[in-house]
């Protein structure tokens, strides 16, 4: 039976997660020197194609082609300059 939640917006999808995500988490571990529940977010945006994130973590700015949304003035000096 699926899960019914109350809220709901035509932009905003709640998807699950998978033990085989941990695997692909691993190697985000390595790549971005990301820590375990960075890299699993990461892990689960790649097997669902979400290349959009909003977060206070500036741990994502490593990350190639993602989109980052965030009020996080350090994030936001950063991603100007570059």
């Amino acid at each position: 039976m699926e899960k019914k939640f109350g809220y709901t917006h035509p932009r905003i999808r709640l998807v699950g997660t998978e033990a085989i995500f941990a695997l692909d988490a691993l190697i985000y571990m390595r790549a971005f020197h990301f820590l375990p529940r960075d890299a699993y977010h990461l892990a689960t945006m790649r097997h669902y194609g979400i290349d959009s994130i909003v977060t206070l973590d500036a741990d994502f700015l490593t990350v190639p082609d993602l989109h980052i949304y965030t009020c996080n003035p350090s994030i936001l000096h950063q991603t100007s300059h570059s």
